[in-house]
């Protein structure tokens, strides 16, 4: 009995092609979290964050194949467990770059998939593997992926919707990483922001630690050690402590300190090292 395995991000899913009986269903089902999809076969989801070649190898491993969007069946099942997340495919260009195929060799060009304006372009030559990430963008000066949300919200429910999207609230921590999130910011006038208390800053993954005024980011980086290496700087009288405990950032790039319960447009940040 054969498998196809696809791995999201920490997700994956393991398919085979053979039709089972009712018992095995129900078997499955119950006992090991398999799911049978009728004409594509049995899904199981995993809690697994690997890298491509990772995934690619338990694949193997487990005598299945990372799983690719080879015909509409398949499509669907790929989009309805991905939701909006993030999924690996076994889409991929490592024997000539620029030349997809899965991992059972059918081309991308006979996949039914629908690319976004300018994709695949195997930007600098160096990309070799496919994943389905709604909404994100490779940006090249950090080569993390972001996605700008325009449904303002608050800033704990935001976390809540990067987190399951598979990625974080952005947080500005590395060189040049101030300017990425500034110009995408830059790209949505306060007309294209919905529901907004502010239009003018929007949250950022950082918050006063225990209302302790120790301002850290989400993946426990202190502020004051980014302002003192110069890679983020607060807005002029900022932090003020004033019932305001959650980052925020302005147009400018400087940061701010925001209420709980102010709702604003926000970034959700995707590293390369998340999968």
């Amino acid at each position: 009995m054969y498998k196809y395995i696809l791995f999201s991000f920490l997700a994956c899913i393991i398919i085979s092609d053979a039709k089972p009986a009712a018992t095995d269903i129900s078997r499955k089902n119950d006992e090991t979290g398999y799911k049978y999809y009728s004409g594509v076969g049995w899904v199981h989801h995993y809690i697994i964050p690997l890298q491509w070649d990772e995934a690619r190898l338990q694949c193997f491993y487990e005598g299945g194949e990372l799983m690719s969007p080879v015909n509409a069946q398949m499509k669907k099942v790929m989009s309805e467990i991905g939701g909006n997340g993030t999924i690996w495919t076994g889409v991929h260009a490592t024997y000539a770059k620029g030349n997809y195929f899965s991992i059972s060799g059918v081309p991308l060009s006979a996949m039914p998939l629908t690319w976004a304006q300018d994709e695949p372009d195997n930007e600098n030559n160096n990309e070799k593997c496919m994943i389905m990430l709604p909404g994100y963008e490779l940006d090249q000066r950090t080569q993390n992926c972001y996605k700008f949300h325009v449904n303002a919200q608050t800033w704990d429910v935001a976390f809540m919707i990067c987190a399951a999207e598979g990625a974080h609230l952005a947080v500005i921590d590395s060189p040049g990483e101030q300017q990425v999130l500034r110009d995408l910011f830059d790209r949505y006038p306060p007309s294209a922001i919905r529901e907004a208390d502010h239009t003018t800053h929007i949250h950022l993954g950082f918050s006063d630690w225990l209302n302790h005024k120790v301002w850290m980011t989400i993946n426990g980086k202190n502020i004051d050690d980014l302002i003192k290496d110069k890679i983020t700087a607060w807005e002029a009288n900022e932090p003020n402590y004033v019932y305001d405990h959650f980052g925020s950032m302005t147009r400018q790039g400087t940061l701010n300190d925001s209420p709980s319960h102010i709702k604003m447009a926000f970034i959700c940040e995707f590293e390369n090292n998340q999968i």
